[in-house]
């Protein structure tokens, strides 16, 4: 809708309750103005990319990514696709500061020319055998952890409704399989002369803790806090853990636990991913 000037509050920002809404009229000159006809291959590429995250079909080159029903964890997904697809690794930032498709696509753009020419060097295996750095986000959380060591605010915790026939042992191998797969689930958190480093610890098994709660399944919530709560020995590479809660016959409740050290939210999906991979595959001896 075209304005003589945007309505302002008292703070001298837009007074969005005051903007007029928009008739039948508006919206259809909105679609033409902005509609499919403006895209740029570029910004046919990253809508796809952003259409896959949102759950989205259309977008137009006005569409601004945060008032779709962004966040900062799909912001995250989308700047991963980006450089599966494109090849151009965008910081994240860049869809903050350029919020619709056709601003942000310009930033794609502007981080590919000035990228261009540029070989990227060989990514060389570094020796585990010696303790390593940690990235900047382990940093704080260490230091986190120094300050409050029995604090669970950096747990994060995942239960999964387990129904229908189960073998217990099965699921134990594939959470081994899991965390011998990912290093960062079997690394410990050591003091080399006053400096945090990391180090990764043996594959060995991780015992799946089982609990049967079939006489009381009234204290499963009680029983997965106590879980919950109990505090990881970093040092010694406990960062994840799991217990199955007996409900019935058919009928169990895993629990997990990750340290925000070794995970965060969006590695929730691809655990339970590969979980159920691993787990399938221990059924069938593949």
């Amino acid at each position: 809708i075209r304005l003589e000037r945007l309505p302002l509050n008292a703070n001298g920002k837009i007074d969005r309750d005051a903007l007029p809404p928009p008739t039948g009229d508006d919206l259809a000159r909105a679609e033409d103005g902005a509609g499919r006809s403006e895209m740029t291959p570029l910004m046919e590429i990253i809508g796809h990319v952003w259409g896959n995250v949102l759950g989205l079909d259309r977008l137009s080159p006005s569409d601004d990514f945060f008032s779709l029903g962004g966040h900062s964890l799909l912001a995250t997904r989308v700047i991963s696709r980006i450089r599966l697809v494109l090849g151009i690794d965008v910081p994240i930032r860049a869809l903050f500061e350029a919020t619709t498709l056709a601003t942000f696509a310009l930033r794609v753009d502007a981080e590919r020319r000035r990228t261009a020419g540029i070989v990227d060097l060989p990514l060389e295996p570094v020796s585990r055998d010696q303790p390593l750095a940690l990235s900047h986000a382990q940093q704080r959380l260490w230091f986190l952890e120094q300050v409050a060591p029995l604090s669970p605010a950096y747990y994060i915790n995942l239960g999964l409704d387990l129904k229908g026939p189960l073998q217990p042992a099965a699921l134990g191998a594939a959470l081994n399989d899991l965390r011998i797969r990912h290093e960062a689930l079997r690394t410990g958190y050591i003091s080399v002369k006053g400096e945090a480093r990391q180090q990764l610890q043996p594959g060995g098994a991780m015992e799946l803790r089982r609990i049967d709660l079939s006489a009381r399944p009234d204290g499963l919530n009680t029983a997965m806090t106590d879980f919950a709560q109990q505090p990881f020995d970093l040092p010694s590479g406990e960062v994840f853990r799991a217990a199955l809660f007996r409900l019935a016959e058919n009928h169990h409740v895993l629990a997990v636990s990750v340290h925000h050290i070794a995970a965060d939210g969006w590695s929730l999906g691809i655990f339970t991913r590969e979980l159920s991979a691993f787990y399938e595959a221990r059924l069938t001896g593949a």
